[in-house]
C-alpha cells in the first residue's frame, strides 16, 4: 500500500513539472525586438517569461505549444486570451521572427502577420 503512494505521489510530480514546462515562455523568444507593425511602424516589443510590452502595455503571455513546419520553428502563444503564433521563418536564423494570427488552428502558419521583427535592427518594409 505504502508502494502504491510513493508511486502516485512521484507520477503527480511528473505530470505537474510537465504542465509547468509546458506553460512557460521559451529562452528563445524572450528579449527585445525590433518589429514593423501592420502598418509598417517601426515599434519595439519586449517578451519576458509573463508578457508581451508594445506601446508600454503590457500584454499577458502564455506559450502553449511549439512545433516545425517545413523546416520552421514555430510557438503557439496565447496574449490576451487570443492564439498567436511566433514563427522563425528561416531554419537556424532566431534573429527574425514573426507573430501571425492564424485564420485556422490546423494551418498555424496560414494567417495575417502582425509584427516582423528582427533582435539587431527593424525589418526592411516591403
Amino acid at each position: 500500500m505504502k508502494k502504491n503512494k510513493v508511486y502516485i505521489y512521484v507520477a503527480s510530480l511528473i505530470v505537474l513539472a510537465l504542465f509547468l514546462v509546458g506553460c512557460s515562455v521559451s529562452d528563445d523568444y524572450q528579449g527585445e525586438w525590433f518589429a514593423l507593425d501592420g502598418t509598417n511602424s517601426e515599434v519595439i516589443i519586449t517578451i519576458d517569461e509573463k508578457n508581451l510590452i508594445y506601446e508600454k502595455t503590457k500584454h499577458p503571455l502564455k506559450q502553449v505549444g511549439v512545433g516545425t513546419e517545413n523546416g520552421m520553428k514555430y510557438y503557439k502563444i496565447k496574449l490576451d486570451d487570443e492564439s498567436f503564433i511566433l514563427v522563425y521563418p528561416e531554419k537556424e536564423n532566431e534573429n527574425e521572427a514573426v507573430i501571425i494570427k492564424p485564420n485556422d488552428e490546423d494551418r498555424p502558419l496560414e494567417g495575417k502577420i502582425l509584427f516582423k521583427m528582427n533582435r539587431k535592427e527593424y525589418p526592411k518594409q516591403n
